[in-house]
């Protein structure tokens, strides 16, 4: 009498109930979370530094700015660089995606 002992593969392709199964999913699921939070998290720090690029050009250019002209282009470049900054966070943002839905509890 010989019984044919099922490989890893077979059992997860057809035992979708197993506990092997759901923490795989589980497994794959906080991956998929962590590469998220890390993601959002660059696309923050990039927003973070530009804007703080904008401002120190900005306060440079005030200070040496001698006329009213100047400072009404300091500030509107200003401005421009915090469009820009905002455009550029909203893409990364967009790029990334949605947050990863967590698999459904085994039944």
């Amino acid at each position: 009498f010989f019984f044919k002992q099922k490989t890893a593969y077979e059992i997860k392709e057809c035992d979708w109930s197993s506990d092997v199964c759901s923490s795989d999913l589980r497994e794959q699921f906080k991956v998929a979370m962590n590469q998220y939070k890390a993601a959002r998290e660059a696309a923050h720090n990039s927003f973070k530094s530009a804007i703080t690029a904008a401002k120190t050009a900005k306060d440079s250019s005030l200070a040496a700015a001698t006329t009213p002209e100047a400072k009404a282009a300091a500030k509107k470049n200003f401005q421009d660089a915090l469009a820009a900054a905002k455009s550029a966070r909203d893409a990364a943002l967009a790029k990334i995606g949605a947050k990863p839905t967590a698999p459904a509890k085994p039944a």
